[in-house]
């Protein structure tokens, strides 16, 4: 997570959700809900987030390869 929380900022934000790694820095401008919502998840584990936002809608959950940088290792 040391890495993953690095990328904290709106023009360099990465998340976690279930264990992967995603750069969503170029979704931030076309979120439907804005970009304050991801904002507020950068360099942090979003799966809870995402699962309680999303948990029905699997435009998200399809659109999240995209973005995909890489698996969360834990030292």
């Amino acid at each position: 997570m040391a890495e993953v929380a690095t990328h904290n900022a709106a023009d360099d934000c990465w998340i976690v959700i279930s264990g992967k790694v995603y750069d969503i820095t170029g979704w931030l401008p076309y979120h439907p809900g804005g970009e304050m919502p991801l904002l507020a998840q950068c360099s942090r584990d979003a799966t809870a987030a995402f699962n309680m936002q999303h948990s029905e809608d699997l435009e998200p959950q399809e659109r999240l390869p995209t973005y995909y940088v890489g698996d969360l290792v834990m030292p």
